[in-house]
């Protein structure tokens, strides 16, 4: 038997974010697959109206997968503290 891939994933988690003395908070999504990561500052906004929680991240990681190409859309796995886990699919 083949060795089985781990699924690609974006990681989402709360964080500091902008220049060293401003920063403020902020939600930072990680790639696992291809290391890219994107940080964006609160308030996280989708089509003009502010989202939190769960939403927030996965309109971060979706924002994360388009800078890269658009190759996938995230859909929500699981929550770690303050973290949450996105299963990437194909398109």
């Amino acid at each position: 038997m083949g060795k089985q891939e781990k699924p690609r994933e974006i990681i989402v988690k709360g964080v500091d974010v902008g220049p060293a003395g401003r920063e403020s908070p902020g939600l930072r999504a990680r790639d696992t697959m291809t290391g890219a990561v994107l940080a964006v500052p609160m308030p996280i906004r989708r089509n003009g109206n502010i989202v939190e929680g769960r939403e927030a991240g996965e309109h971060v990681a979706s924002l994360l997968l388009l800078a890269q190409g658009g190759g996938g859309r995230p859909s929500w796995d699981r929550d770690l503290t303050d973290t949450y886990v996105f299963t990437v699919f194909s398109a």
